[in-house]
């Protein structure tokens, strides 16, 4: 499960933005591990793969920050090519 600090870094790392007419915020806090394990997600426009649709997750590293990180940066890109994911959003958009 990771290594830990004598002393938790408290220090965060924050930011804001908006898009389809919602507003986010994100805080992280490395705290008792050696690094940083977590990471997070925050796309506010799927693009032409869903239109009007955002995506915003956050992955937990568990004794680790590689699986997070990866996914994290490729997740979004990936689901949004799936066959199912895009006639998902297609039906769901013409039925709006």
């Amino acid at each position: 499960m990771g290594s830990f600090l004598d002393t938790p870094i408290v220090e965060k790392n924050s930011d804001v933005g908006e898009g389809n007419d919602l507003k986010w915020g994100v805080s992280a806090m490395q705290g008792w591990r050696v690094n940083m394990e977590d990471s997070h997600v925050h796309e506010s426009d799927l693009g032409e793969a869903a239109p009007g649709y955002g995506f915003y997750g956050v992955f937990d590293g568990h004794g680790g920050d590689t699986c997070a990180k990866v996914v994290a940066e490729k997740f979004v890109s990936f689901i949004t090519k799936q066959e199912g994911f895009t006639e998902a959003a297609a039906a769901k958009i013409s039925k709006h």
